[in-house]
C-alpha cells in the first residue's frame, strides 16, 4: 500500500465517515481491532465501539463540516491537521484537531487524536 493510498483512506475517514455520517465505510477502512486514543487516553479498542462513539457524537450536531489544512504521510503513518466545524440549533463550534493514523494490511489499525483546548463558540442569530 502506498502513502498516497493511505492519504485517500484518511480523507475518506474525515469526509465520508465524520462529515457525511456514512458509518458503513468504517468496515472498509478500519481493522476490527483498531484502537482509538483521544487526548492521550485510550478510548476504544474495537471498530464496533468506535462506530458507536461516532454515531453518538454526530447525533449532537445539526451540521458537520471539516477543513483539512495539512496531511503528511510516510511509511505506515499519516498525520493530519484539520478543523471540525460543528453546528447545533444554537451554537457553532470550530475545533482544531491533529491526528495520526497507523496502517497495517490496507486498514487503519490505530488512531490518535487531539483537539486543542479552546472554545470557539458563537451564538447563532
Amino acid at each position: 500500500m502506498t502513502v498516497q493510498t493511505h492519504e485517500v483512506i484518511v480523507r475518506r475517514f474525515f469526509y465520508e465517515v465524520l462529515r457525511d455520517g456514512k458509518l458503513e465505510v468504517l468496515d472498509e477502512i478500519m481493522a476490527p481491532n483498531c484502537s482509538y486514543a483521544d487526548g492521550g487516553k485510550l478510548k476504544h479498542k474495537t471498530r464496533h465501539a468506535f462506530t458507536n462513539y461516532v454515531r453518538e457524537a454526530r447525533a449532537q450536531f445539526t451540521r458537520v463540516s471539516i477543513t483539512i489544512h495539512d496531511m503528511v504521510a510516510e511509511g505506515e503513518k499519516v498525520a493530519i491537521r484539520c478543523t471540525y466545524h460543528l453546528e447545533t440549533e444554537c451554537n457553532r463550534y470550530a475545533l482544531p484537531v491533529m491526528g495520526i493514523f497507523r496502517f497495517r494490511e490496507n486498514k487503519i489499525v490505530e488512531i490518535w487524536r487531539n483537539i486543542a483546548a479552546r472554545d470557539d463558540t458563537e451564538s447563532s442569530s
